[in-house]
C-alpha cells in the first residue's frame, strides 16, 4: 500500500506546483485542515474516494491521474493471486476499496474479462481438436486476392471442424460427411492461404430468461 499512497502523494505535490498553491491554500479549498492534507501528501493518511475527486476537481485533472492510474496494471492486477479472474479482482478491490476509483476498478474488470476470454482459446500449436464437432476458430488471411487486400493479417472469427490434419469451415452436411467419409466432397476446405491460429470448444447456449 505504501507505493501506492506515495504515487498518489507524488501527484498532488505536482498538481500543486503546476498550479501554483500552496498546502493551507488546498487544503481550504477542499475543506480540511493543513496537517491531514500533509499527512495525505506523505502517504501517512489514505483520502477517501470522494475526498479524492474532489482534490482532482480543484487541481484541474482525474482522480485516475492523481492516483497514478494508467491502465490495469497499473493497479497490480497482475499481482492478484492466480488467474485474474473476476472473483480475484473482486477481492483485490475489497482490500483496497479507498485506493481505487469507479474508472480504475472498471478498466480491471474488463482487464479481467479480457484475460478469461483469452485463455478460453487454444493455440493449434498447443493442441487440436480430437473430434469433428464444430469448435470456434481465430483466423487470418496472409495472402489474400487484391479484392480483399484490406483483410490481409487481420483476424477473424469462424466455426470450422478439424479432421485429419484438416480444417474444413463448419456446415452440419460438412461435419457429417467427414464422420462418415473422413473428408467432404463440398467446397468446405479451408484453403491454404488461411491460417488457423487458435480454436475453442463453443459453449452452451444461454440458459437464463425463456
Amino acid at each position: 500500500m505504501e507505493s501506492n499512497n506515495n504515487v498518489l502523494g507524488e501527484n498532488i505535490k505536482k498538481k500543486m506546483e503546476e498550479k501554483n498553491l500552496a498546502v493551507f491554500e488546498l487544503a481550504d479549498k477542499i475543506g480540511i485542515t493543513t496537517v491531514e492534507l500533509c499527512r495525505y501528501i506523505d502517504g501517512r493518511r489514505i483520502p477517501k474516494a470522494p475526498l479524492i475527486f474532489q482534490m482532482a476537481k480543484e487541481l484541474d485533472c482525474t482522480a485516475d491521474e492523481l492516483m497514478g492510474i494508467e491502465d490495469a496494471k497499473e493497479l497490480e492486477l497482475i499481482r492478484v493471486p492466480g488467474e485474474p479472474t473476476i472473483q480475484a479482482v473482486i477481492e483485490w478491490l475489497k482490500c483496497r476499496a479507498q485506493n481505487v476509483t469507479m474508472a480504475g476498478a472498471r478498466k480491471m474488470f474488463q482487464t479481467a474479462a479480457a484475460a478469461l476470454e483469452e485463455q478460453d482459446w487454444i493455440p493449434v500449436s498447443k493442441g487440436l481438436p480430437k473430434t469433428t464437432d464444430p469448435v470456434n476458430v481465430t483466423w487470418t488471411n496472409n495472402d489474400p486476392a487484391p479484392y480483399y487486400a484490406d483483410i490481409k493479417g487481420k483476424r477473424f472469427i469462424a466455426c470450422a471442424h478439424y479432421h485429419r490434419g484438416k480444417w474444413w469451415w463448419y456446415s452440419s452436411v460438412c461435419q457429417d460427411l467427414l464422420d462418415e467419409y473422413g473428408e467432404s466432397c463440398l467446397d468446405d476446405e479451408v484453403d491454404e492461404a488461411i491460417e488457423i491460429i487458435a480454436w475453442k470448444p463453443i459453449g452452451e447456449p444461454y440458459k437464463g430468461e425463456k
